[in-house]
């Protein structure tokens, strides 16, 4: 599984210990339900071999599904040492990730997104790749 969260679109990697914020869209990829410690022990393994040590991450599931119940994600993720997981039903993220990126600081934050890139969201992962945040948008392997 390291080697899922090892393909990536696009990532700068500094040594300096920061905030990452993981976009995970269920509907693209949804979430194992058997165990997720092995999924966030694979994030942590990736974000270590590309420089990031010791940081705090939070996990934001969303769903651009109307009729998605965010307590089925809460089932599924609970409060780690490291991480800290949220639900949320929402149409399009791009805005939360925006208003997060103002909210962290001072400066930069690693944006971890394991979504299937769409127009929007290229765009604004590359308006905060502008503004000095790392971006790693994860590329699944292809199907067997």
């Amino acid at each position: 599984m390291v080697s899922f969260f090892l393909l990536i679109f696009a990532f700068m990697s500094l040594c300096v210990v920061r905030q990452t914020l993981v976009y995970w869209n269920i509907d693209d990829y949804p979430i194992p339900t058997d165990d997720l410690d092995p999924v966030f022990g694979d994030i942590l393994k990736a974000l270590h071999a590309m420089g990031f040590r010791n940081g705090y991450i939070d996990v934001y599931l969303y769903s651009e599904q109307i009729n998605c119940e965010a307590i089925v994600t809460d089932d599924f993720l609970g409060q780690g040492e490291y991480y800290c997981a949220f639900g949320y039903k929402v149409l399009d993220i791009t805005l939360y990730m925006i208003r997060r990126a103002t909210c962290i600081g001072p400066g930069p934050v690693n944006y971890f997104v394991i979504a299937k890139p769409k127009r929007e969201l290229h765009r604004v992962l590359q308006c905060l790749k502008s503004r000095r945040h790392n971006v790693l948008l994860v590329k699944p392997p292809p199907p067997w």
